[in-house]
């Protein structure tokens, strides 16, 4: 089997599950502010840059931490991938798009961000399904301080396409 099951479903596994249903509902509340395209754009990008840091620094030639129960690839670290971190993204971007802050207020933002994403992977520590080696929050927060930068420049570069600039 490619996706492992957990081998026991304990608190992190509940953990991952809870948080994914709740921002898939905060996102379902949320009117859209970017349309289907870049919507997608957007998740897949942050597929990526989720696999691709926790490649970097969670495994691989560095072991700063680690995730979950498992080396091996579990149902819920998909999840994490593929739901929990790609819409807590566009929940934060949904807010980017509505405020449109400028020049400092963007970095504000940015940092804003990267604090309230911290913040939510202090609580998954508390729950696994993370375990710092060498690793600390000010590590994730300089991360995240990343990603939220990189986020904003892909929304705002895709909202220059003539089509993406109407919501649907």
């Amino acid at each position: 089997m490619l996706i492992a099951l957990p081998e026991r479903w304990d608190g992190n596994e509940w953990f991952v599950t809870i948080a994914t249903l709740l921002v898939l509902f905060i996102w379902k509340l949320l009117p859209r502010r970017m349309n289907k395209s870049q919507m997608w754009f957007i998740v897949f990008l942050n597929v990526l840059l989720g696999l691709f840091t926790d490649s970097l620094f969670g495994g691989g030639l560095h072991n700063f931490y680690d995730m979950n129960d498992s080396p091996k690839g579990e149902i819920t670290d998909y999840l994490l991938y593929m739901a929990t971190f790609p819409l807590t993204i566009l929940i934060i971007l949904h807010f980017y798009g509505k405020w449109r802050p400028t020049g400092l207020w963007r970095l504000i933002f940015i940092l804003i961000a990267a604090g309230i994403t911290a913040v939510l992977e202090f609580v998954s520590v508390k729950f696994a399904v993370f375990q710092y080696i060498r690793w600390n929050l000010l590590y994730s927060f300089c991360v995240y301080t990343v990603v939220h930068g990189i986020n904003v420049l892909m929304f705002d570069w895709t909202r220059r396409f003539p089509r993406n600039r109407v919501s649907p």
